[in-house]
């Protein structure tokens, strides 16, 4: 009911799962032909990876987890299934993480290219708010690029 009186009010409204800006973004900037790059998303309780592919058949899933080890362990294996040269292939990661954080450095042991994203320039308002804080909110300050 709500989705009808939505659209009765609002004739142009679109409808987006929460993760629809991070893989929208992942696609648009992450197409590698021989190494491909796997993008991360953290949230609180669960995670999302893609790796983008140049034919449509993007890898996609997600995860719940409880430590970071759960998600280095997802993420090795995901490096494992799809034979990805953990030299070569960059792991981008955001969402709720910054550049010093324990995730990042136990990532950095085992797969040589591990970038955090941060939230574009432009929609940071605080200079004192750090970026993990900034960082979380990837997806929804993201979903006004995804048109």
């Amino acid at each position: 009911n709500i989705k009808k009186l939505l659209y009765k009010q609002f004739d142009t409204i679109n409808f987006y799962h929460h993760s629809y800006p991070f893989y929208s973004m992942a696609i648009k900037e992450g197409i590698a032909n021989n190494h491909p790059n796997v993008f991360v998303n953290i949230q609180q309780d669960f995670f999302h990876v893609i790796i983008p592919d140049r034919e449509n058949k993007h890898f996609i899933s997600s995860n719940n987890y409880k430590e970071n080890s759960d998600i280095a362990y997802f993420i090795l294996n995901i490096y494992k299934q799809h034979k990805l040269n953990n030299e070569r292939s960059s792991l981008i990661v955001d969402g709720l993480i910054d550049e010093n954080s324990s995730l990042v450095q136990l990532l950095r042991k085992y797969i040589s290219k591990v970038n955090v994203k941060m939230l574009p320039v432009k929609f940071r308002i605080k200079n004192e708010i750090s970026l993990q804080e900034y960082n979380q909110y990837n997806n929804l300050l993201n979903l006004s690029m995804c048109e």
